[in-house]
């Protein structure tokens, strides 16, 4: 049977959404039985399953099939909560998927009738459930693997997508599925609809390209069966590397500077990748430049960031458009001026709210009229202080005994924008104090969340944090150096990410708040204390800025899990008195 689901009044999605998820945990292999199968979206007309499928374009979901009046959800990575980014509206974005879900409503097909009419009867207070035969519809098929060089090193290079095909003769090939990109380990995951014509299965065929379009390799399965496993090994994957030699000079006297070092910023079609070098005794550094940078259609920009001594130096050499082939750029750079009275700028750097903000790059300028030449930087500490040291011979122009200072902050390395900046002060004293204030809508530094799951990512491998054991725990603190208790609220976060299906990251920012660790005393606390802890795990840039707007509805969220944690209990009550009986 296919039980088509219409929310009656999708006002309060977050709460609906919850009590939905928990129902389809509470129906006995319903939540298998999704997994496997998705979620259809159908009888629509060829503007909306256009505007559906950018919308998942856009939402960078690739798992859906998607037919001329239907499409059908996949769930990624097997975990139920993935719904959530792809129906809950988030801040002001647009999300014309959420809006059609919320309109249209959904189909689970398939279903025993007893399960239909089981979740009908459970979600009558929520939506409208109409209960009808099914209609025959194609097998969701699924291949998967990893894309390999020659010498088993998996392909990591940004750029190669595959693609699945039904070799039904050799000239003729039908697309199958959706084109997906390599992921960084070169794995890759295909699910397509195919329905038989006699064969047994698809005669499957597996496309690699590279970044340009070329198909590089391909792997095959005759009569392929429903899920298929297929590694593929790119042959001949030698791709050209060019150099980019870089000089570096001192602006006011074209001499040779050694020994500094030197970022090579590449945006390369809206994604940044970073790559350092060191000048040697000419002066001199060499960047690699992977051929598969130049890709059809767009442009490559370098910036250049160049440091002495853990100093910043000034410079505005940058190339606009970076050509493929071996290339020589000079940078000039401007060095401080030696001597001079030793002069300080010091201060903190907070959020509106008062909470101070660690880690932010912080660098003081003496304006000109229309330049600014850098004075000094500094990282801001646990409390957002800072201080910078300069001296007067470091001003631009000599007649100059005080700075005309201005005081920028920036994000951490890695991203690098600009935060806050202060008013010229002109004239400024010895010693001047700066603060700066900083807009949580502005600040997107990776939070103490975000930073340790990118610290451990490497050392769990495979491992979903969820799945960590005491023993793991252990051995991570010492590799990491992060506290037990931090590694233990990180792995509890993710249970009940996973099993709850709350927003990533929401308890663990309750957690470091001094919260109950425990669900059940957790829940048990008040909404009022649950959105302050949770704001000040927000402004101590603990959790990530992106929970900000939606504090309300996590708490109502979070607190709507009573119910479904009393049906648990009852559940369970009812398990035990059978036992006895």
């Amino acid at each position: 049977m296919r039980a088509a689901i219409q929310f009656i009044h999708p006002d309060r999605k977050l709460a609906i959404l919850t009590k939905l998820l928990g129902i389809i945990q509470g129906i006995g292999n319903l939540r298998q039985h999704i997994l496997a199968h998705g979620v259809l979206l159908d009888k629509l007309n060829k503007n909306d399953r256009e505007i559906l499928k950018n919308a998942l374009i856009k939402l960078g979901y690739s798992s859906y099939i998607a037919t001329d009046s239907s499409i059908r959800l996949l769930i990624a990575n097997g975990e139920l909560r993935t719904l959530f980014g792809l129906v809950m509206p988030i801040g002001r974005r647009q999300n014309d998927f959420a809006e059609i879900f919320w309109e249209r409503g959904f189909t689970i097909e398939n279903l025993p009738t007893h399960q239909a009419e089981d979740l009908k009867k459970r979600l009558e207070t929520i939506a409208t459930v109409v209960i009808a035969p099914d209609i025959p519809q194609p097998y969701i098929y699924t291949v998967c693997g990893q894309v390999s060089q020659a010498d088993g090193t998996p392909i990591s290079t940004v750029g190669f997508t595959a693609r699945a095909f039904d070799a039904l003769s050799p000239t003729n090939i039908v697309p199958r599925g959706n084109t997906v990109a390599l992921q960084t380990n070169g794995n890759y995951r295909i699910d397509f609809a195919w329905q038989s014509d006699g064969r047994k299965g698809p005669n499957l065929l597996v496309h690699i390209f590279d970044p340009e379009g070329n198909v590089v390799a391909e792997g095959r399965k005759t009569a392929a069966a429903i899920q298929e496993f297929l590694d593929i090994t790119v042959p001949h994957f030698t791709p050209e590397t060019y150099a980019l030699t870089i000089a570096v000079k001192n602006y006011a006297t074209d001499a040779s500077l050694p020994g500094v070092q030197v970022d090579a910023v590449f945006q390369i079609n809206g994604q940044q990748l970073i790559r350092s070098g060191t000048t040697d005794a000419d002066g001199v550094t060499f960047i690699p430049v992977d051929e598969y940078f130049f890709g059809a259609g767009h442009t490559v920009e370098v910036l250049f960031r160049v440091h002495q001594d853990d100093q910043a130096l000034d410079t505005d050499t940058f190339i606009e458009n970076l050509l493929p082939g071996n290339q020589e750029v000079e940078i000039l750079v401007t060095l401080p001026k030696p001597g001079g009275e030793l002069r300080i700028v010091r201060g903190t750097v907070r959020q509106t709210d008062g909470f101070p903000l660690p880690d932010v790059i912080v660098r003081a300028f003496d304006r000109d009229i229309r330049t600014e030449t850098l004075l000094g930087q500094a990282i801001a500490d646990t409390q957002g202080f800072y201080e910078i040291a300069y001296t007067t011979g470091q001003l631009r122009r000599p007649e100059k005994v005080r700075a005309d200072l201005i005081v920028r902050a920036f994000e951490p390395e890695g991203k690098g924008d600009e935060i806050a900046v202060s008013g010229i002060i002109f004239n400024v004293s010895p010693q001047q104090t700066v603060d700066l204030e900083v807009d949580l809508e502005k600040f997107r530094g990776p939070s103490e969340y975000e930073r340790y799951l990118a610290e451990l990512q490497p050392l769990v491998e495979s491992v979903p944090i969820h799945e960590l054991t005491k023993e793991d725990l252990y051995f991570l603190g010492g590799k990491t150096g992060i506290s037990p208790k931090q590694l233990n609220y990180l792995r509890l976060d993710a249970q009940l990410s996973f099993q709850r299906m709350l927003l990533p990251a929401v308890t663990y920012g309750l957690f470091r708040q001094g919260l109950p660790a425990d669900l059940g005393r957790l829940l048990m606390e008040k909404p009022l204390r649950l959105q302050e802890a949770l704001k000040a795990s927000l402004a101590q840039n603990i959790v990530p800025a992106s929970i900000a707007p939606q504090i309300d509805q996590v708490i109502e969220q979070l607190l709507s899990l009573n119910d479904s944690l009393g049906f648990e209990l009852e559940l369970e009550a009812k398990a035990k008195q059978g036992a006895v009986s």
